[in-house]
């Protein structure tokens, strides 16, 4: 948007001032020659107009005594041998080169702070839930073969519940709140054999995942497993 002078100023009627589009966000910004455009960098505008010439008054035309004495009378000899050709002419325009304008060290751009879309934090956010789903269901088969070592049962039914919490934060924007219940029953055996003990079994599982996002918006996911397991010990 170009406009022919003036100083008005423009702003977007959305909620906070951003609209999305694609992955990022954007706002709406002067570039300074009467000119808005869309940008999706959200920092703030700096002072465009910092004073480059400050006064730091250093006093840099003394006013130095132009007739000093050039007759002395200390009176510590009797009989002095004055200097009879002193300088009549002393310098009074000394030069102390006190720099009053100094230049001021540039300041560096700093590094555009992008914003992502409230829709791409919630893809991102169900795309991390996925390794945090599968993990807690194999921990629950860790567990029960664990639990095997010890057991001294050949045949065994076994059942168990989990429930995890995780809360994740992203510097993109992409933050979550996960929550996971779930439950796995099995059945497994023990059988000796000439290199040891040889565990073996199946199992079938079932977990639901609430997943709240700190963008606004939540999501759930639900996973079913179905699998085998096996292990060989001492």
């Amino acid at each position: 948007m170009k406009t022919g002078g003036g100083d008005a100023s423009f702003t977007l009627g959305n909620t906070g001032g951003f609209v999305d589009l694609g992955t990022y966000e954007y706002v709406l910004k002067s570039d300074g020659n009467s000119n808005w455009n869309l940008t999706n960098n959200v920092n703030p505008n700096p002072n465009p107009n910092p004073n480059p010439n400050p006064n730091p008054n250093p006093n840099p035309n003394p006013n130095p005594n132009p007739n000093p004495n050039p007759n002395p009378n200390p009176n510590p000899n009797p009989n002095p041998n004055p200097n009879p050709n002193p300088n009549p002419n002393p310098n009074p325009n000394p030069n102390p080169n006190p720099n009053p304008d100094p230049t001021p060290e540039p300041t560096p751009t700093p590094v555009p702070e992008k914003r992502i879309t409230p829709s791409t934090a919630a893809v991102l956010n169900m795309a991390a839930t996925l390794p945090l789903v599968f993990d807690a269901e194999l921990n629950s088969i860790r567990e029960r073969l664990n639990i095997m070592k010890a057991s001294p049962h050949n045949n065994n039914v076994w059942g168990t519940t989990y429930n995890t919490r995780n809360n994740v934060t992203t510097d993109a924007g992409a933050g979550f709140e996960q929550t996971l219940t779930g439950m796995t029953v099995g059945i497994d055996s023990r059988n000796d054999i000439p290199e040891g003990i040889a565990t073996l079994g199946a199992f079938m599982g079932y977990s639901h995942s609430h997943i709240g996002f700190d963008r606004g918006g939540h999501g759930s996911v639900g996973s079913y497993s179905l699998g085998g397991l096996c292990q060989l010990g001492t």
